[in-house]
């Protein structure tokens, strides 16, 4: 945890082009998605690195609103156990 804090610190605001929510009520579950993207797909902890990289690794395409249907759905299945 301590290093992910860390990485986060880093992050300068950057503008990028990723995927967009197609409806109003998928806020959370898109914020969770690129969570998990930026953690996972993050090479370098290098404050310089992650700025210049940063739109590299988000993408318009990366997942799509069906990909975060799909997610929603799952979290929801997980409560109803």
């Amino acid at each position: 945890l301590k290093k992910i804090q860390e990485i986060f610190k880093k992050i300068k605001a950057v503008k990028c082009k990723g995927p967009m929510q197609q409806n109003g009520y998928d806020c959370g579950v898109f914020v969770t998605q690129y969570a998990e993207d930026v953690l996972t797909k993050w090479p370098c902890s290098d404050e310089r690195a992650i700025h210049s990289k940063f739109e590299e690794f988000i993408k318009s395409d990366d997942f799509t609103q069906q990909d975060i249907t799909t997610r929603r759905n799952g979290y929801m299945a997980q409560l109803a156990e």
